[in-house]
């Protein structure tokens, strides 16, 4: 069996953190980190791990985006997208570019799932 890379991560997942009033999606990795915000906009949040530079997280601005509940969560997994090709460009040809994929693939093959909840009543 392969040893897991702590550069890729485990699990995804979504979920709406009231205290936040934002929707957060959390990449899961082996071990814990501090994180530093990346505001890149008035909708998207990267959550970017102080030392190792994983994307760790991304908060995501629902109301900013203001739209029927079936659109947003197409915004919202636009924007997301958006956000994650455009800090893997900042780190092209580093470590972490292909933790980057990772993570865009992630969002978009549950985007359905993850956010769920962002179209319930």
């Amino acid at each position: 069996m392969e040893p897991a890379r702590v550069d890729v991560p485990q699990a995804v997942r979504g979920d709406y953190d009231q205290s936040l009033q934002r929707f957060v999606i959390d990449f899961l990795y082996l071990g814990d980190e501090p994180w530093r915000r990346d505001v890149k906009d008035p909708v998207i949040t990267l959550r970017i791990g102080k030392n190792s530079e994983r994307l760790l997280g991304i908060e995501v601005n629902v109301h900013a985006i203001q739209a029927e509940a079936v659109e947003l969560r197409m915004h919202a997994a636009q924007a997301v997208t958006n956000a994650i090709e455009h800090l893997a460009s900042q780190h092209a040809g580093s470590r972490h570019s292909g933790s980057y994929e990772v993570a865009k693939d992630a969002i978009s093959e549950t985007k359905d799932k993850l956010f769920k909840e962002l179209t319930q009543p």
